[in-house]
This record gives C-alpha cells, structure tokens and sequence, in this order.
C-alpha cells in the first residue's frame, strides 16, 4: 500500500511540475507547452483516481468522483500558475505579475470545492 500512495504523490507533484512549466513557458511554443501542460493534468488526475479513489478506503458516488476530478485539475493548474510563476518572475515580470495571484485564487477556489 505505502509504494502506491508514494506514486500518488509524485504524480501530484510531477503533474504540477509539468503544468507549472507550461503555463509559464507556453507564449514561447504554444504547441509544445500544451502537450506538456495536457501531461502534466493526465499526470495529476492519474494520482488523483489512484489516491483519491482506488485507495480510498471508502467508494464514492460517481457525482463525488466528478467534483474530486473537475477540482484536481483546476488545482493543478492553479498551483502550477503560482509555482511557474514565483519561478519565472524575474525573467517574465508582467505575465507572472498576472500568473501569481490567478493561481493563489484558483487553487484557493478549487481546494475549497475539493
């Protein structure tokens, strides 16, 4: 049990590494940073459905899976808005002047809707 909640974990923090990086980096190659940012969210509802429901130690209904997936992906990307953003502000001040408190707000709204 303890190796899959690992897994889980890091494909949290994986998932929002990758969406961190595209969000930041996607004016640059909007292609490639969006494949990268659909990983990254493939990643995080991955460890979502393994954490969240295949090692739940109770099942949900499939309106609670929903929300906890809907919510997972928009925390992903508020965090990845805020994390990219706090480490690429200074060498893109204006778009993470923007990116920062987008992503406090949406990770704020969608942890409480989780």
């Amino acid at each position: 049990m303890l190796p899959w909640r690992y897994l889980g974990y890091v494909g949290y923090y994986v998932g929002a590494g990758l969406i961190s990086g595209a969000v930041v980096h996607h004016p640059m190659a909007p292609t490639r940073y969006s494949l990268i940012a659909a990983s990254g969210v493939l990643v995080f509802l991955l460890a979502t459905v393994l954490n969240d429901i295949i090692l739940a130690t109770e099942r949900q209904p499939l309106s609670r899976i929903l929300r906890v997936l809907g919510t997972s992906t928009m925390l992903s990307f508020g965090l990845g808005m805020l994390s990219g953003g706090m480490q690429h502000f200074a060498d893109l001040p204006e778009r993470c002047a923007v990116l920062i408190p987008l992503g406090i707000v949406l990770s704020f709204v969608a942890f409480f809707l989780k």
